[in-house]
């Protein structure tokens, strides 16, 4: 046999090169890393008791990150995010908008504070036609009244469509039990 198979013995570049020495693995088929590794072999060797050196990780932490947690905390999360699309092709994120405007609100009026800045945030969003709905909140009631009220067909409407909406894997399974014949 080459050498040993454990990986505490010895380095993958000392095992490979001792199963081509023994002829077990032949010059041709050796890994396409083989060559680089011993042309431009690591300062230390990558054994797996040498010692690590502890780096302390320095925190990552921009200016708008408080406004996304302040935000996620306010409305939550604002639905799924289509990822197959390309960055460029697919439309900002709701947090991401309302960052931006938040952005741009402060770049305008800089003495605002920051609740200030992000309620007018949150107004231009709705003004734009962005539904935010406070974090825990059931859905919005669609029709209103003048009067601010809502009237009750369609507060009947809706209360249905949100019963509908919710699905139980409970009642999956129910649709799927064969009928019981007595």
């Amino acid at each position: 046999m080459a050498q040993t198979r454990l990986e505490k013995i010895g380095t993958i570049f000392t095992r490979v090169s001792g199963l081509i020495r023994s002829g077990s693995l032949s010059a041709n088929d050796r890994p396409l890393w083989y060559d680089i590794y011993e042309a431009f072999p690591p300062r230390l060797e990558p054994r797996f008791d040498r010692p690590i050196k502890v780096k302390p990780v320095q925190p990552i932490f921009y200016q708008e990150d408080s406004v996304r947690a302040r935000f996620q905390q306010e409305y939550g999360s604002p639905g799924t995010l289509q990822l197959r699309r390309s960055p460029a092709a697919r439309p900002a994120s709701i947090c991401d908008q309302f960052v931006a405007q938040f952005e741009a609100l402060r770049g305008v009026s800089p003495q605002l504070s920051e609740q200030e800045l992000f309620e007018a945030a949150a107004d231009a969003l709705r003004a734009s036609g962005v539904t935010l709905r406070r974090a825990g909140a059931g859905p919005e009631p669609r029709a209103a009244s003048a009067e601010g009220e809502t009237d009750p067909a369609s507060a009947a409407a809706t209360a249905a469509a949100s019963e509908k909406e919710l699905l139980r894997v409970a009642d999956l399974f129910d649709e799927q039990k064969p009928t019981e014949k007595r």
